[in-house]
């Protein structure tokens, strides 16, 4: 099976721990059939897994950090609920969306800054 970059750092944490799909199964309530295809990318990462595997998992800064870069690259999809948010805040999220694929390494960099958030 061909795995995403977060389903290959799952996979080693599971083989250096002895735990097998059901373990995670039984993490998140849901099947192993489900942890296997969001493993293998044929479903989005649900939300909340990095961090409750990152806690399961014991995971030190480095690794986190591993962790949340295999998280990103293999993460397609990012939904924003915009219940309870003022009309600036939508408008933000909304041309954020419209514009993020021209956005320059300079424009990144600075939105990167803005919310202080390390890039790397």
């Amino acid at each position: 099976m061909k795995y995403t970059a977060f389903g290959k750092v799952v996979r080693k944490l599971m083989i250096d721990r002895d735990e097998n799909l059901k373990d995670i199964a039984k993490l998140f309530d849901v099947s192993a059939a489900f942890v296997s295809l969001v493993l293998g990318g044929k479903k989005q990462i649900p939300d909340g897994w990095l961090e409750k595997l990152s806690l399961h998992y014991s995971l030190d800064e480095e690794a986190k950090k591993d962790f949340y870069n295999a998280y990103c690259n293999s993460k397609n999809i990012v939904r924003i609920d915009l219940i309870n948010l003022d009309l600036s805040k939508r408008k933000l999220a909304i041309e954020f969306k419209k514009k993020l694929k021209a956005l320059t390494d300079s424009e990144v960099s600075s939105i990167f800054q803005i919310l202080k958030v390390n890039a790397e």
